[in-house]
């Protein structure tokens, strides 16, 4: 195996992208090519790897050669400590290529199928781009003689730096270029000088953070500074339940009360809810719909809101009870009771409880109604045990509640299954319930497709729009990259990707821009030449268009566009 002569340590809260492009600068082009040959890439990375990345064979031998291992690299370098604060599978197989570290759970409760789908640019759906802050880069220069790029900046609701107070900044605030080309194969250490020529370390004027922002930043920064859980996602979401139905201050309406009243957040026409950042102009705070759609950032909003630091969750998250919690239907999930199991529950929730009702346990509850209600009204005599309604009335329940509703399809499959008719449907009449909720299901991936398809295809003209603003204005001639189109119109790198491969008109599109790129960069040597009254040669053309001698010639002699006066005064030139 080989190895690189010098690896340099990661400076503090680096993400790996930023480490490992700088052991390429260290290493040399020649060393690093050799390394990644050698560790079986080939001559360059395929894929990102800024933040998470999918274990391979060929990464292993990499992190190997650089003195480390895939496991401890997730650990250490990426932000997957944040997400398994809160999501992290409560069993199952660890993740490939580690010992015990567990998967990261999706919106739907399941294992996510690849740690590509995790990091830092996900957040309520959107992607965001690599943030610096100003100050930082400053700091990093004098502490360290160089800048890098910070983990905990790239975390979805981070706005500020913890240290400086100071919004984090994507885009030069000169001229709005993005702060790093591209983290496609290999990202680039921060620039601290703009190529328009603007300071990015000077930190723009804005108006004081709102005290609420910091805190959820500091929360955020904690979750990614610990060590692995000793509590899964089901003990998250039982305890997140448990204070906003009367376990903490919780303002009544739960969630959205507290999104409301703590960071302003509204929902917005796609049912998500949104607020501009005070003090970061260019920062949108976005949460899920639903609760039962919440992974880490909404358990971070929520948590801060509530008025709790991360120890103090986190030891609500150890102490909570799972075990009638699971993902699942966007809802408590329920066990398959037995009679005895049922019984021995529901007074267990009404001795530790002694101010609640025995209904008020739902799950158990119902299904003693069901199937043991003798023992239910001597056990309980003070409950009120009406006649249960038959299954074919819980079928016209349903369908006449619900059958009609407007509300997204999640959010209809939870009130049904939350509903007293669709709990005893479950445990009485499950066939028709399944079948109900796979309708349900075939009409959200239907609507989702629909949805998905309109998205692409609005980016996909954006994109061509770009690519036509990038020519009219550009100054001198350079080739067209998806990421960069992409950041001109507010998209991420891999949102710009999956638009430039799933249309071939815009593929074609970028392809032709970049072909025509020598009959630009003629043509635009030709328009500087006459304005600053300088000999019209090829040679000169040639110097201005930074392109040899030849090449000027056959774009001359096979472009149609350079018009016949030109090639009149060009064609008697002696150079």
């Amino acid at each position: 195996m080989f190895y690189v002569p010098f690896v340099p340590p990661p400076y503090p809260d680096e993400i790996l992208g930023s480490w490992l492009a700088r052991v390429a600068l260290y290493s040399g082009r020649g060393a690093w090519r050799s390394l990644l040959e050698e560790a079986g890439f080939g001559r360059r990375l395929e894929g990102s790897l800024f933040d998470m990345a999918p274990f391979s064979r060929s990464l292993d031998r990499l992190f190997a050669a650089l003195g480390t291992t895939y496991e401890r690299s997730l650990w250490e370098l990426t932000s997957l400590p944040y997400w398994l604060a809160f999501d992290a599978a409560s069993s199952g197989s660890p993740i490939p290529g580690t010992s015990s570290t567990p998967w990261p759970i999706n919106r739907r409760g399941l294992n996510q199928s690849s740690l590509a789908n995790v990091g830092i640019a996900r957040s309520a759906g959107e992607a965001r781009g690599v943030v610096f802050c100003p100050e930082c880069l400053d700091d990093d220069l004098r502490s360290h003689g160089e800048p890098y790029w910070h983990r905990t900046h790239q975390l979805p609701h981070v706005f500020f730096c913890a240290k400086h107070e100071v919004a984090l900044q994507r885009r030069c605030r000169g001229c709005g270029s993005s702060a790093i080309r591209s983290a496609k194969q290999m990202s680039e250490a921060p620039r601290l000088r703009c190529p328009c020529g603007r300071d990015l370390r000077r930190a723009p004027r804005a108006l004081p953070p709102d005290p609420m922002y910091l805190r959820l930043g500091q929360f955020s920064g904690r979750a990614l500074a610990g060590q692995a859980p000793a509590w899964h996602g089901g003990h998250v979401r039982s305890h997140v339940r448990h204070l906003l139905n009367g376990g903490g201050r919780a303002p009544s309406g739960g969630y959205p009360s507290v999104l409301s009243e703590s960071f302003g957040a509204r929902r917005t026409p796609t049912g998500e809810f949104s607020a501009p950042v005070p003090g970061n102009a260019s920062a949108t705070f976005r949460c899920a719909a639903y609760l039962s759609l919440a992974t880490a950032p909404e358990f971070c909003a929520l948590l801060t809101g509530l008025g709790l630091d991360f120890d103090t969750a986190a030891r609500g998250f150890i102490t909570a009870d799972s075990t009638s919690y699971a993902r699942g239907q966007g809802s408590q999930a329920r066990p398959s009771w037995n009679v005895k199991l049922a019984r021995s529950e529901l007074v267990r929730f009404v001795e530790e409880r002694p101010d609640r009702l025995p209904c008020q346990h739902r799950s158990p509850y119902t299904f003693l109604r069901l199937f043991d209600a003798r023992w239910l009204r001597e056990r309980f005599p003070y409950a009120n045990v009406n006649r249960l309604p038959s299954v074919q009335e819980d079928r016209a329940d349903i369908n006449r509640r619900f059958a009609g509703d407007s509300t997204p399809v999640s959010k209809r499959r939870s009130k049904i299954v939350e509903s007293a008719a669709g709990l005893r449907a479950r445990y009485r009449d499950s066939k028709w319930l399944g079948k109900l909720l796979s309708s349900l299901r075939s009409e959200s991936l239907t609507g989702l497709r629909s949805r998905s398809a309109a998205t692409l295809q609005t980016r996909v003209n954006a994109l061509q729009r770009a690519i036509d603003t990038r020519l009219a204005q550009e100054d001198f001639p350079a080739r067209v990259f998806a990421n960069q189109l992409g950041a001109m119109v507010g998209l991420s790198h891999s949102q710009a990707g999956d638009a430039v491969r799933s249309d071939p008109g815009l593929r074609s599109a970028i392809d032709a821009a970049n072909a025509g790129k020598p009959s630009r960069q003629v043509a635009w040597a030709i328009s500087r030449l006459r304005e600053q009254g300088i000999a019209l040669t090829k040679t000169n053309v040639g110097r201005r268009a930074r392109l040899p001698r030849p090449d000027v010639t056959r774009v001359l002699a096979a472009n149609p566009s350079l018009d016949a006066d030109f090639k009149a005064s060009i064609e008697p030139l002696k150079t």
